[in-house]
């Protein structure tokens, strides 16, 4: 599990650690990343989760970073109200 592993580091970490997880995905191991670089996920990652307060979609990289999946995630993200009430479970 990796929590944004490539901010604030220099392009030839990210480049190591880039080489790194394609390592572990030819030892056929599974890498589960969160970022929000969005063209880091296009080239590396051959399937993704979109989350943005609820699933917008997972599965092949390519369908799910659609433009109507990214439009949703903005939509949701910016609706986002800071001072609603908190919700008891």
């Amino acid at each position: 599990m990796l929590d944004e592993p490539f901010n604030a580091i220099d392009s030839k970490t990210r480049y190591d650690l880039t080489d790194v997880i394609r390592q572990w995905q030819r030892d056929d191991r599974t890498i589960v990343t969160v970022t929000h670089d969005l063209a880091y996920v296009r080239e590396h990652c051959p399937k993704a989760l979109l989350l943005a307060r609820e699933c917008i979609g997972h599965g092949d990289t390519n369908a799910v970073l659609t433009d109507a999946n990214l439009s949703r995630a903005r939509m949701l993200s910016e609706a986002f109200d800071e001072r609603a009430n908190w919700c008891l479970i």
